[in-house]
């Protein structure tokens, strides 16, 4: 797996990179052998004990410029990349058989396939108490045996999210993502959905946080009965907890 990288600073604000290289990778166990039963949303995933390692090639480049008043006030950033693949391993979201109510997919092996794509990040943090992030990526796929894109895969996505720490050790945290729909097969495509998240934290001592928070609030999930649709499975979520890092005192 020989890979060459090369970096350049042509200024304390803006770096280029570009790298290219050989990939290998062997199918994982999960992929191999495992039966993830999800049956009580709909679908269940099961291994393919016939799948080959998947070989590869892959450039990518990318530029990153703070132009803000310091470092760490505005950073922007962006990538673009190939990879050609052979015998990728994936999941056949166009092939599902549907066992009563409950969808079981597959991994398998796609002879020849092409993926390329764009990502523009952005970071911006106009005060100490309030940062935000932007990130916009682009996925072009192809399967050269099928002469079809890639299913399952959204080509737009689009993720924002804003923290705020006003004080008082606490802190909020919001983010929103939409994606596009996804080809599945020449007659259908998985339906594209937004989400949004909401967490908030107080530290109890140093380095420690306890947390409360919601995933996907709008509740937006799959449909047991639509093959190959790509939307969250479990719909809202709400959760809490405490994490802490030891030793608790400060150095």
């Amino acid at each position: 797996t020989p890979r060459l990288a090369a970096a350049w600073q042509p200024s304390d604000r803006v770096t280029v990179r570009a790298s290219a290289g050989r990939g290998y990778r062997a199918p994982s166990a999960k992929e191999l052998g495992f039966v993830f039963d999800h049956s009580v949303y709909g679908y269940k995933i099961q291994g393919n004990g016939d799948l080959v390692p998947e070989k590869s090639w892959g450039v990518n480049a990318d530029v990153t410029v703070m132009p803000g008043p310091t470092r760490d006030s505005m950073s922007l950033r962006g990538s673009v990349y190939a990879n050609w693949v052979e015998d990728l391993i994936d999941l056949d979201l166009g092939n599902g058989v549907f066992e009563g109510p409950v969808a079981t997919y597959t991994y398998t092996n796609f002879g020849k396939a092409r993926t390329a794509g764009a990502q523009l990040d952005a970071r911006f943090k106009p005060a100490k108490w309030i940062s935000a992030d932007t990130s916009y990526a682009y996925t072009w796929t192809r399967d050269d045996v099928n002469e079809q894109p890639l299913p399952g895969r959204p080509p737009h996505a689009l993720t924002s999210a804003i923290r705020l720490e006003p004080g008082w050790k606490l802190e909020f945290v919001a983010r929103a993502r939409v994606t596009t729909s996804a080809f599945l097969d020449e007659s259908s495509r998985s339906p594209g959905y937004q989400t949004v998240d909401l967490r908030a934290g107080r530290a109890l001592w140093p380095r420690s946080q306890a947390y409360v928070g919601a995933l996907d609030i709008f509740d937006v999930k799959q449909d047991p009965n639509r093959l190959g649709d790509t939307r969250p499975p479990l719909g809202r979520v709400f959760y809490i907890g405490l994490r802490a890092d030891l030793p608790w005192e400060d150095p």
